[in-house]
């Protein structure tokens, strides 16, 4: 397995340090994080190691899910994938 690594800076703060939850059949963890030096966020995700398809189908997921929230808070957002 592979840790999918997804930085988040946000306009808003979440409530919690962290969530677990499934979006479109995907688990994700979001962690939050105030540290001035750090992104305000991190999504991760567990992806079979060297499924090349799998990981564009979570990043995918996750995009679409950071969009939803975004929209939803009435903030923004921005991601840069982690280093495989």
């Amino acid at each position: 397995m592979m840790l999918l690594q997804i930085a988040v800076d946000n306009s808003h703060w979440l409530s919690r340090k962290s969530y677990l939850f499934e979006y479109e059949g995907t688990r994700f963890k979001m962690i939050s994080s105030r540290a001035p030096q750090r992104p305000a966020n991190m999504l991760l995700s567990l992806i079979p190691a060297g499924d090349e398809r799998a990981e564009a189908i979570v990043f995918a997921r996750a995009g679409k899910f950071l969009s939803a929230l975004s929209w939803e808070n009435g903030g923004s957002a921005s991601t840069v994938a982690g280093e495989r």
